[in-house]
């Protein structure tokens, strides 16, 4: 279960995967659809296990079922930029609501 991060001290990933335009391809996972929980920060992902935590609390203060593990995607990275302070991480949760609306919010970390 997600609660389960709050207690981890090192940063755990338990699956990889990269998005992919639509594809007649074989896939090995799919991400579920509905809603999720989204917080957008810069700087160093390895900021993402404070963001999961944030979520997690947020989605309890809601009374927010959560439906998936927390989600990273890196949306510019090493790959684009050689300046940590440029990275653009997203970190999601997947949730089930009565209104099944997504919050979306942006943080910069300092």
């Amino acid at each position: 279960m997600p609660e389960e991060l709050l207690g981890l001290e090192e940063q755990y990933y338990s699956l990889v995967f990269s998005i992919v335009p639509n594809t007649q391809d074989q896939v090995d996972f799919t991400l579920p659809g509905g809603a999720y929980l989204s917080i957008y920060y810069r700087g160093d992902h390895h900021h993402s296990r404070l963001h999961a935590v944030k979520l997690l609390e947020y989605a309890r203060t809601q009374n927010y079922e959560i439906t998936t593990q927390p989600i990273e995607i890196t949306h510019i990275d090493i790959h684009e930029t050689s300046l940590k302070s440029e990275y653009v991480t997203e970190v999601q949760l997947g949730i089930h609501t009565q209104h099944s609306k997504a919050i979306h919010s942006f943080e910069q970390d300092s």
